[in-house]
């Protein structure tokens, strides 16, 4: 089994800014620091937020699949 590699993940900077405010009202504050990991076994999307109000929220998106 191949394991994909770890280079190349999207940061939250790299997401729409129209998804960004989506989720920013979903999480009930803008964004004020995200951390994108350098490891991990794929592509997608995953960074480590905080925000305004203090809290922190991690997102991921799930790895695009092709049939």
């Amino acid at each position: 089994m191949s394991v994909p590699p770890t280079s190349g993940r999207p940061s939250w900077t790299d997401v729409p800014t129209h998804l960004r405010a989506r989720l920013e009202d979903a999480l009930g504050a803008p964004v004020t620091d995200t951390v994108t990991p350098s490891g991990g076994f794929g592509h997608a999307l995953a960074a480590a937020l905080t925000l305004a109000d203090g809290q922190r929220a991690l997102i991921k998106r799930p790895p695009t699949t092709t049939r």
